[in-house]
């Protein structure tokens, strides 16, 4: 059975670079719970929902050992620069570690289009997208958070493969920097995103 969803994406600190990720409440009052034991594509959704939260944490997982590696890469890098060297052989070993990385979060990808799959799939079985199958969201709802999701991560992994594969080749501090920035910011995971998934736990009893 599903885990259930019990927190966000974490904090931490990396040299003087300190980004917060804050979890993000919606407020729940108002909004029954769903209780019992579901069944049908009331248990399908449910489930789904909390595979998709679950996929997010295990990303959030490999994202900060990205951040750990790329913070060995700067230092590595920054030494080489300093000595007038392009490139050092250790790094090597640093690249194929963050190489590991975007494979699993790949994976993750992989798990999130299969959920939307799952999502089309219940929807072919209602007899209207605006179906309303727990408190308040029309079933299309479920569909466009689903896609916006995926659609998202696929972006961020996107650039973070861009990194990846030109961090250990850059020749200037600044750039080697903005490297690092760039996966640490995750542009592509915006704050409404994150409300979005939240309220979809709202609204599935997970919250």
């Amino acid at each position: 059975m599903c885990e259930t969803p019990k927190s966000s994406r974490p904090s931490f600190v990396a040299d003087s670079t300190s980004e917060d990720f804050k979890i993000i409440s919606v407020p729940s009052t108002h909004i029954p719970k769903v209780l019992g034991n579901l069944t049908g594509n009331h248990r399908i959704v449910r489930d789904c929902v909390a595979d998709i939260y679950n996929a997010i944490q295990q990303w959030n997982k490999h994202f900060l050992r990205g951040v750990d590696i790329l913070s060995e890469i700067k230092t590595v890098k920054f030494d080489a620069i300093d000595s007038n060297e392009i490139y050092r052989d250790s790094l090597q070993q640093s690249c194929l570690s963050l190489e590991e990385v975007l494979g699993s979060m790949s994976s993750i990808i992989d798990l999130l289009g299969t959920y939307l799959n799952t999502m089309i799939g219940v929807g072919k079985l209602l007899p209207s997208s605006n179906e309303i199958l727990f408190s308040t969201w029309r079933f299309s709802t479920f569909v466009q958070v689903t896609q916006l999701v995926l659609s998202s991560y696929e972006k961020e992994f996107q650039l973070k493969t861009y990194i990846k594969e030109h961090v250990a080749h850059v020749k200037d501090k600044n750039s080697v920097a903005f490297y690092f920035i760039t996966w640490v910011n995750e542009a592509f995971i915006s704050e409404d995103l994150s409300v979005q998934m939240e309220a979809m736990l709202v609204e599935t009893g997970h919250r």
